[in-house]
């Protein structure tokens, strides 16, 4: 009887319950020969206290009954062994209180459980909607300030070229490079805009959103080009085994080495910077040689953020960024990112 009663316990306990309060003292007999021989009703009773509130009682009322008659109690008779009856309730009675606590703790742990999935549940959202609130926030300074800039400037340019008093075609390609650039700026950073504006879908990684659509390495003889203009002779070398990169490697390759010549430009006064793209085993390697000033980068600019912006793209990828002395005579700026970018969040 244990051991059926132990056996199908959990698919159905009041049926159990039912059973072995109602058959197994009739079949036991009369007069109790051990104590546990109380052992199936004890595990029915037990088992009985995960129902609910209705059917544990009615459960427990059999089983005091059935350890009553077990007992040697009876009806209307005139002797029963108290002692031998009130020693097995109490034992039955501890059995159904211990059932009930632990049932009840189960009970409690499931319910908090389910109340931290929730309180999880909430807090994505929330943060969901503050990232969406500053992504917007972010999304407006950059329409409202540096796109009206850019267009003031595209705008004064435009006047510039055609009122310009001298015909000289360093002027005129001056004047049309800077349109040019302003107006390249002006798109990226439109660009940008509909980007940071753009809701990720409900689930979706939210830097996709960042990454989709952005450029590639197939931007960066336009860049170079620029910087060309601008009095910096660059040369880029890519490798051809360098395979195609995931989306976020290849944008944090592009802004890295866009930043690296930008800093070059303004901050080294090189003639000349050497840039090499290069497949590394699990990743890809970036070096940037000029020939510059040899002031340390760290102390070139105390205000700037341009080597911060560098080594946090490379973290974000799970890569990392140093600058070290050039064979040119300047500075190397290197920075490795594994094809296979850690999930990093940017300060």
């Amino acid at each position: 009887w244990t051991a059926g009663v132990l056996l199908v316990r959990r698919l159905a306990p009041l049926e159990v319950a039912l059973l072995t309060t109602l058959i197994y003292p009739l079949h036991y007999g009369p007069g109790l020969v051990s104590q546990l021989h109380l052992l199936p009703i004890l595990v029915a009773g037990y088992a009985a206290t995960r129902l609910d509130r209705l059917g544990a009682l009615a459960a427990a009322g059999l089983c005091a009954v059935a350890v009553y008659l077990m007992s040697g109690g009876r009806l209307f008779a005139d002797t029963v062994p108290w002692d031998q009856v009130v020693l097995n309730e109490f034992t039955l009675a501890c059995v159904l209180m211990f059932g009930a606590l632990i049932h009840e703790h189960r009970r409690i742990a499931a319910t908090l459980v389910e109340r931290n999935r929730e309180l999880e549940r909430l807090r994505a959202a929330d943060a969901e909607r503050v990232v969406t609130e500053e992504r917007t926030r972010v999304a407006r300074e950059l329409h409202d300030v540096v796109a009206h800039h850019l267009t003031a400037l595209i705008v004064r340019a435009q006047a510039a070229n055609r009122v310009r008093v001298t015909d000289s075609p360093a002027d005129r390609e001056t004047l049309e490079w800077v349109i040019r650039t302003a107006r390249d700026a002006l798109t990226a950073t439109r660009q940008t805009v509909r980007v940071l504006r753009s809701e990720a879908p409900h689930g979706s990684d939210p830097s996709a959103a960042m990454l989709a659509p952005g450029p590639s390495l197939a931007d960066l003889p336009s860049i170079a080009d620029r910087l060309r203009a601008a009095g910096l002779d660059v040369e880029v070398h890519v490798a051809p085994d360098t395979g195609p990169l995931d989306p976020q490697v290849e944008l944090a390759t592009l802004r890295i080495t866009q930043e690296a010549l930008t800093n070059t430009l303004r901050h080294a006064r090189a003639r000349r910077a050497v840039v090499t793209i290069e497949h590394s085993p699990g990743g890809v390697r970036i070096d940037i040689d000029d020939d510059g000033t040899t002031t340390a980068p760290d102390n070139a600019r105390r205000d700037g953020h341009g080597l911060l912006g560098m080594r946090e793209r490379a973290a974000s990828c799970g890569g990392a960024l140093r600058i070290t002395r050039s064979h040119l005579g300047g500075w190397r700026v290197q920075a490795w990112l594994p094809n296979a970018p850690v999930c990093v969040p940017t300060p």
